[in-house]
Order: C-alpha cells, then sequence, then structure tokens
C-alpha cells in the first residue's frame, strides 16, 4: 500500500469523467431509460471504490459480503428490478459501467499503473458481475444479499448479533466452566457522527480489524464509534495482548491512508464472565467502562 497515488482532486476528475462517458455509452445504446439519480449515485460509489482500490488492497473487503460496495449494490439492484428493468438491461449496463472505467484509465499517466493494482480492479468488477446476478435471482434480497444481522455501514455484525451471540457462548460457558472475554475497541474520528468522511473512517477501522482477526472471530460493530470482538476461551492477560496488537494495526493502516485517517484515536478496553460480570450486557458494559478508565 502506499506506492500508487491518486490524490483526492485526481480522483474526483476521474469520477466525473467516467460518469460522462458511462452515461454517454448508456445513450449511444439506446438505454437512456437506465440513466437516473440512483444510477448516476450508484455508478459514483462502485468508481469511488474501484479507484481506492488502486492504492488499498484492503478496500477490496468493500466489494466483498458484506462490505459498502456490496450493500449498496444489493440495494441499487433490489430498486432496479422493483422497477421492472429486465436482467439483460442491467448486464448491458454493468458492461457500459466497466468500460467507460477503463476507456478513461487508458488515458492516466503510467506512474499510476501497476500489475497487482490492475487485478485488483478486475476483482472488483467480476464481483459486482457476481453481486448484481445474485441480488437479482434472490427471492428476499434482505435476507440473502444485505443481511439484517450486518452492519449496514462497515459489513461487521450489529449489536443485536453480538448480544445474542454473547449470551449464547455464556450459556455454554456456564456449562463447561470455560473462560469469555470480550475486547471493545472505541473510535473517535474527529468528524461529525454519519458524515462521509466519519464513514470512510470508521469502515477502515472495520477492514483492518477483519484483516488481523481469524475468520472465526466475531467482529462487531456496538454502537457508531464501539466496535467489539467476542474470545471465548480467553484469559483477560492474553485478550489485552491481542488488543494492543490489534490497536496497533489499525492504527498503522488509518496512517497509511492518510493524515485525516492517521488522527483518529483508538482506545481498548477488556472484561470477561465469569470474573468481572455473568450477564452478556455487564459484561459489555464494564469493556467500555474499561474504555472510559483509561485501563
Amino acid at each position: 500500500m502506499g506506492v500508487l497515488t491518486v490524490n483526492n482532486l485526481t480522483g474526483i476528475n476521474l469520477r466525473s469523467e467516467m460518469l460522462q462517458v458511462f452515461k454517454d455509452n448508456l445513450m449511444y445504446e439506446n438505454k437512456e431509460s437506465l440513466w437516473n439519480d440512483d444510477t448516476r449515485h450508484f455508478a459514483d460509489t462502485v468508481y469511488k471504490g474501484v479507484l481506492s482500490c488502486i492504492n488499498d488492497e484492503l478496500y477490496l473487503q468493500e466489494f466483498m459480503p458484506f462490505g459498502h460496495i456490496y450493500r449498496v449494490t444489493g440495494e441499487y439492484v433490489a430498486k432496479t428490478r422493483e422497477n421492472n428493468i429486465e436482467i439483460e438491461d442491467l448486464m448491458e449496463e454493468h458492461i457500459s459501467l466497466r468500460d467507460a472505467f477503463w476507456e478513461v484509465r487508458r488515458n492516466v499517466p503510467d506512474k499510476l499503473h501497476n500489475f497487482d493494482a490492475e487485478k485488483r480492479i478486475c476483482q472488483c468488477f467480476n464481483t459486482l458481475l457476481q453481486i448484481t446476478i445474485q441480488a437479482y435471482q434472490a427471492e428476499d434480497v434482505e435476507e440473502e444479499i444485505l443481511d439484517p444481522l450486518r452492519d449496514a455501514d462497515t459489513g461487521v455484525y450489529n449489536s443485536r448479533y453480538f448480544h445474542n451471540r454473547l449470551e449464547e457462548e455464556l450459556a455454554r460457558s456456564s456449562r463447561h466452566m470455560r473462560l469469555v472475554t470480550i475486547a471493545v475497541f472505541s473510535v473517535n474520528t474527529g468528524f461529525e457522527s454519519d458524515s462521509g468522511p466519519y464513514n470512510e473512517v470508521v469502515r477502515a477501522v472495520a477492514r483492518a480489524l477483519r484483516r488481523n482477526t481469524r475468520t472465526s472471530d466475531v467482529i462487531a460493530r456496538l454502537d457508531h464509534e464501539i466496535f467489539s470482538i467476542m474470545l471465548p476461551g480467553t484469559k483477560v492477560e492474553d485478550a489485552s495482548t491481542v488488543s494492543v496488537r490489534l490497536k496497533g494495526k489499525v492504527h498503522e493502516y488509518l496512517e497509511e491512508l492518510g493524515e485525516e485517517y492517521a488522527k483518529t484515536s483508538i482506545g481498548y478496553g477488556v472484561a470477561n464472565y465469569p470474573e468481572v460480570a455473568e450477564e452478556s450486557s455487564e459484561l459489555i458494559r464494564m469493556a467500555i467502562q474499561k474504555i472510559e478508565e483509561g485501563v
């Protein structure tokens, strides 16, 4: 990461150019009925995401289940399907979207080209096509593609899922006399909550946490600025060691993304069952309190 550079101004200019070529392509193919505000917003989000993948290999997560671009695509396809747009038209739209990107990119200076980046770009568009087909064919897009148990902004699990899983884990641990420890991470971005920059930062934090934990670990967003990880069978001392490592990895990633990201402060706290608390809500509260106490 950090080898290739597309600055904000360049990215905005490229996206604007790509959007115009995309629109022109649809008009040329007599598909002007496919162009509207929803299409423009969707295409702009996709182009911004693909351009981000040039610099940041972790950003590819946003195109995977259940990343931000993945969700945006699912929502867009669901809406177009409700408007009786045929799957064949969506496929042509996808081709136009992809072709417009490459047409503009061919004119970008060579310093922005790299084999690994090109592979990621191809993977982005291939994944978009897969999501489009799956979302169009799904009987229930909300259940099969968007997943109500996932946080809509970051793609990690939401608080409802985490509370339920934690209660199940505590019940299981009570029977088998096993420890359960949770680690919580606070994120202070300095941006207004739910603003564009704020959402970009919390998504980056989620990407870094996913990258540096096991696939079996349950990562959730409990609140706007609180993430949590469940660590069954883990001692508090070991959970603290893990938390320090994760905090360092998150900071390292944010610093690579730029000055605005690097200003984000990350705190952590850990709490375990049964020593600190025996109920899920109390365990979470105690872990968060550890952050507030600076412990």
